[in-house]
């Protein structure tokens, strides 16, 4: 796309059909009355000046011995020798908002006026706020008049506030903005006056009265105010305002630069001013950096833009956070930290593999767990590395494994190291407490040592996070709330921005209407113009009410202090001198509709006003102005003024159809992945089995009659339960997101829970005195409950508890489910002899493996010479005498599904078959007589009040079953499963759309008989 850069010199103001602005008017006189003569310029600002006197130049009238300056530039000049040769520092407003907060921590209390807010961060900023006032009107503490306040509390706050404020400025001798202008003013007023520069004050800006008073004493009283156009003259340029509205702020900053590319304006001949920079200037910078068009930011840009910004708020919340590894694992997974820099000279691995290994480290939070978990995770990575290659199955899946493993558990290593580097910049927290500047401290370290920089606003960043964060690091402030201070520099980044600067050659420009303007640039595009940001509200000062100002300007003439409430009259009269003082063309926006709270938005009484001077109606209202309006700029604009291909397409999209030469079907052609998108849904929606549903051509080494790998029971019922999710699982091996739990009521899941219970019980039986006997529970509950509480510890010493009422809630679950197993127990054991426990069949990671467990898989004959490898774990096996057996598997949730008349519902419940016959196996294996008369189910815990589930064992049914779902794995065919119920445990519904859709889908293949190869699922599910 092409883009427009200025060529040429702007025309000088005598060639454009509007006069120039009467400030430049204005010092073009004086620059002619005194060519040579020493001339001092004073503008609000450095940058503000420099503006005007370009202008100047471009103009057509040249100049020398013009010399810009602002009045705080002029106080430093001749208060600045004397404040350095005192060794005083320049406090900066993030000092100055640190000071604040000390002094009221030191003098405020729970019967101070402000007493209640003493902590808050909002009262801090708004004393800091009110501060600046007083003291930049020379108001001291004991000045405060007491007439001026209804509650003599809050006077005595203040002037205990200001007074400590002030001597702690003393002890850290430091000076503020305020004292810099006394000391000056001072200084001056020691001096005899001399002759000296013409002073030229840049129109009619505000000046405090010290201000005043200083411009006076440094000038001699030679001073010239230049006339510059009054508000009242904006109706000239009013005249010719054009007028849009927007679809959302978005669309309305995306209209002006469509309208600045379509009619080729060069950049540099425009500025766009806006009455909300803080919404507005993020818009601007995301899209110039997307379409390439320099730009310069009056208040800069924000510093989150950054990756160093981010890495650091990352790293505060991380701490802030008790070192949660969630917010460690988003610096990770968003490539926020440089990880070449972890350890030098060694090969990083990627972001998001490390990220992973964080994750699967289980660290959850804390200090000593961030140290001591990654630890863990990589001896669990040696040991499945061990595992895996003892496992048994094809040797190149094995090998490909254990590479695999080793792979992680090096990256794991890594992480390990980086964690440990991040654990040692945090600073020494205390009972929650926090030095300020140890936190500045630590923040800094992390910047310099590990953000990402990638770019040069990236390197600008990390120079301004090091000088904000220093300039925290030598204030005497008190120790904080980890909290607080952490929320305290997380304000502060957030607020920080980078590169403010004025209007440039070559760059669009972007800044607040209150300081726009002044360029001369020829396209002046005026956004934000709705009701809710223009003129604004009256708010008054917290701190300081508008009568309480009142009270004190009364009390303490010449000084002054503003009125806030009227605010909104004078934003209107800043609006209307921007107005009057642009040069050019005039375009004037709203959004009138916000599309995040999705409400219309009406204009401000000042776009009204505009549309009142354009078309000459005085008596216009707003339903007019709605009628004269053009349709509201949005998302779909003319193909011709397309910013980027997204809008182009979208603007040959007519409709959505898949008809020959439709809009769809276009980009469909265009974008082969879009095209592969919409024929796998449209397949998906058919009654034909396709690739798209779950249909592999080649399944070799998958059944497990063929493969020779072992295949548990888990496996199995997943198989049965959904062949797709199986196949997403096993197959393709996708592996949902873990995410931490952050729900401070949850300690451990279901899961979790299951495991520690099945510790329990096993040694329960295995650790029983001798002579013990059959259980009871009035002899053996305290021996029960002490080995529930030592497991509890284990666990809560690995996955420290959120809350007490968490760990409280699992703590009693599993004693409850102690009793249950004792009561129920006591019962059964009267005909039954618990004897074996947590038996192993297949590769164990137990040290040892005891009779009739195993080390290899059993295998499973299916008839016909067919048969598969099976491994697993049997919870229980009970003796019956007679050499007979009962096998148990302990559930920790309910019994809904034990009175299903139909047994293995398709395979889904066919542990307890697999495994009677698997230990029967084990005990031919071992050389041991016996048979298994029973398999089935315990559920001993809360919910399932200990009852028992056995079902008649039927070996003929099991093989058909498990014949019926290994031909589907043969065959390639994992087709979703028909019943919804199957995915109420899923991870995988957001793969394949939703529970009812998906089981609608695949019930219509089922039925369709071309589908051959469904044929065994619809014998398992009739």
């Amino acid at each position: 796309m092409r883009r427009s850069v200025s060529t040429q010199p702007v025309l000088p103001f005598g060639a454009e059909e509007k006069k120039r602005p009467r400030l430049i008017e204005s010092l073009a006189e004086v620059c002619r009355e005194f060519p040579l003569d020493e001339k001092v310029l004073v503008s609000p600002s450095y940058r503000i000046g420099h503006q005007i006197a370009e202008a100047l130049a471009r103009s057509g009238t040249p100049w020398v011995h013009l010399r810009i300056e602002s009045v705080r530039g002029l106080a430093l000049a001749i208060a600045g020798p004397e404040i350095a040769a005192e060794g005083l520092t320049l406090l900066s407003r993030a000092q100055a908002l640190a000071l604040v907060e000390q002094a009221c921590a030191e003098t405020l209390d729970s019967s101070s006026y402000f007493g209640e807010l003493a902590f808050r961060p909002g009262l801090h900023r708004a004393i800091q706020s009110t501060f600046d006032e007083l003291r930049a009107a020379g108001i001291s503490p004991a000045a405060l008049p007491e007439s001026a306040f209804g509650d003599p509390r809050k006077v005595a706050d203040l002037k205990a506030v200001l007074e400590r404020y002030e001597s702690s400025l003393a002890r850290g001798k430091f000076v503020d903005r305020a004292e810099v202008l006394r000391r000056a003013v001072d200084a001056l007023a020691k001096k005899p006056r001399i002759a000296g520069p013409l002073y030229l004050v840049a129109g009619s800006f505000e000046l405090s009265a010290v201000e005043r008073e200083l411009l006076d004493l440094v000038s001699g009283g030679k001073v010239r105010v230049l006339e510059s156009d009054a508000p009242e003259n904006w109706i000239e340029n009013g005249r010719r305002t054009r007028l849009f509205r927007a679809l959302g702020e978005e669309n309305e900053i995306r209209e002006i630069f469509r309208r600045i590319l379509a009619e080729e304006i060069p950049f540099d001949d425009v500025e766009i001013l806006s009455t909300d920079p803080a919404t507005y200037g993020p818009l601007v910078y995301e899209l110039s950096e997307e379409q390439g068009i320099p730009c310069t930011f009056w208040d800069g840009i924000a510093a989150t833009f950054t990756r160093p910004a981010q890495a650091v708020l990352g790293y505060l919340r991380w701490l802030g956070r008790d070192f949660e590894s969630e917010e460690l694992h988003d610096l990770l997974a968003g490539g926020l930290i440089d990880l070449s820099r972890v350890t030098p000279g060694e090969e990083p691995p990627g972001s998001l593999p490390a990220a992973r290994e964080l994750r699967e480290a289980r660290i959850g939070w804390g200090r000593e767990r961030n140290l001591s978990c990654p630890d863990a995770h990589i001896a669990r990575l040696s040991a499945e590395i061990e595992y895996r290659r003892k496992a048994e199955g094809a040797e190149e899946d094995r090998d490909s494994r254990v590479r695999w493993l080793e792979k992680r558990r090096a990256t794991a290593q890594f992480v390990k190291n980086l964690i440990a580097r991040l654990v040692s910049t945090a600073p020494e927290v205390s009972e929650g407490i926090v030095a300020l500047p140890e936190l500045a401290t630590a923040a800094a370290a992390f910047t310099s040592r590990f953000a990402h920089v990638s770019g040069e606003l990236d390197g600008v960043a990390v120079s301004a996070l090091g000088g904000f964060f220093g300039e925290l690091q030598t204030l005497p402030v008190p120790r904080l709330p980890l909290a607080d201070a952490v929320e305290r520099l997380t304000d502060a980044v957030r607020a920080l921005h980078l590169e403010a600067d004025r209007p440039r050659p070559g760059h669009l420009h972007f800044g607040d209407y209150r300081s726009g303007g002044f360029a001369g640039r020829s396209r002046t595009f005026l956004v934000g113009l709705d009701a809710r940001r223009h003129p604004g509200s009256g708010l008054q000062d917290p701190v300081l009410l508008d009568e309480e100002r009142r009270g004190v300007n009364a009390a303490l003439r010449p000084r002054e202090l503003a009125i806030r409430g009227g605010r909104p009259a004078e934003n209107t009269l800043a609006l209307q001198a921007c107005l009057a003082r642009v040069h050019g063309e005039v375009t004037a926006s709203y959004a009138c509709w916000n599309l995040l709270e999705a409400r219309e938005q009406f204009p401000a009484t000042s776009f009204l006003a505009l549309f009142r001077a354009r078309s000459g109606d005085d008596a216009a209202d707003y339903s007019e102005l709605a009628r004269a309006l053009p349709e509201p700029a949005g998302f779909v604009p003319h193909a011709s003024r397309a910013l980027d291909e997204n809008e182009w397409w979208l603007s040959k999209v007519p409709d959505h159809t898949s008809s020959p030469g439709s809009g769809a079907e276009i980009v469909r052609r265009a974008y082969p992945w879009l095209e592969d998108g919409f024929v796998a849904e449209r397949e998906r929606g058919s009654d034909r089995f396709t690739l798209w549903d779950g249909r592999i051509r080649d399944a070799a080494g998958l059944d497990p009659r063929t493969s020779g790998t072992p295949i548990s029971c888990s496996r199995i019922q997943e198989l049965a339960r959904c062949p797709y999710s199986y196949f997403l699982k096993r197959v393709l091996r996708i592996q949902p997101p873990q995410e931490a739990r952050e729900d401070p009521t949850i300690w451990l899941d279901a899961m979790e829970t299951g495991l520690l219970l099945h510790e329990v019980y096993r040694r329960f039986y295995a650790e029983a005195p001798a002579g013990t006997g059959k259980p009871s529970l009035e002899r053996d509950a305290k021996r029960l409950e002490a080995i529930a509480d030592e497991e509890i510890a284990r666990w809560k010493e690995d996955v420290p508890p959120r809350s007490a009422a968490a760990f409280e809630a699992v703590q009693d679950d599993v004693r409850v489910a102690c009793r249950i197993l004792l009561l129920r127990d006591e019962e059964h054991c009267r005909s039954a002899t618990p004897r074996w426990f947590e038996v192993p069949f297949g590769p164990s990671r137990q040290a040892e493996v005891s009779a009739p467990g195993s080390t290899s898989p059993v295998r499973i004959a299916l008839g016909g010479g067919e048969g598969f490898l099976l491994a697993g774990r049997i919870d229980r096996v009970d003796e019956l005498g007679g050499s007979e057996y009962q096998v148990w598997d302990y559930k920790t949730g309910s019994a809904w599904q034990i009175g299903d008349p139909a047994r293995g519902r398709g395979g889904r419940r066919i542990q307890d078959v697999l495994y009677a016959q698997a230990f029967e196996v084990l005990l031919a294996r071992a050389g041991m007589k016996g048979r298994v008369v029973g398999s089935g189910y315990f559920y001993a815990g809360r919910r399932g009040e200990g009852e028992r589930s056995l079902g008649d064992l039927d070996p003929a049914a099991t093989r058909a079953t498990l014949t019926a779902l290994f031909d589907l794995v043969a065959e390639g065919a994992f087709v979703h499963s028909t019943k919804k119920d199957d995915c109420s445990l899923c991870d995988f519904q957001k793969i394949c759309g939703g529970a009812e859709s998906a089981a609608e889908r695949a019930k219509a293949k089922v039925d369709n008989r071309d589908n051959a190869v469904l044929e065994p699922y619809a014998r398992l599910n009739p």
